[in-house]
C-alpha cells in the first residue's frame, strides 16, 4: 500500500514540511488546490500572507 501526504500551502512552508515527509516515509505527495478562492475571507487572508 502506497502512502499518500495531501498538503495544501499559500506560500510553500507547507509544502516543503510535507516533501521532508514523504521523503523519509517513501510517500507520494498529492497537492491540494482550492477551485476558488473563499470570497472575502480568501481576499483578505490573500491580502495579509502574499
Amino acid at each position: 500500500m502506497k502512502i499518500r501526504i495531501a498538503w495544501f500551502s499559500r506560500n510553500g512552508h507547507t509544502e516543503r514540511v510535507a516533501a521532508t515527509i514523504a521523503r523519509l516515509l517513501d510517500a507520494e505527495l498529492v497537492q491540494i488546490v482550492p477551485l476558488r478562492e473563499s470570497g472575502m475571507t480568501g481576499a483578505l487572508l490573500k491580502t495579509l500572507f502574499l
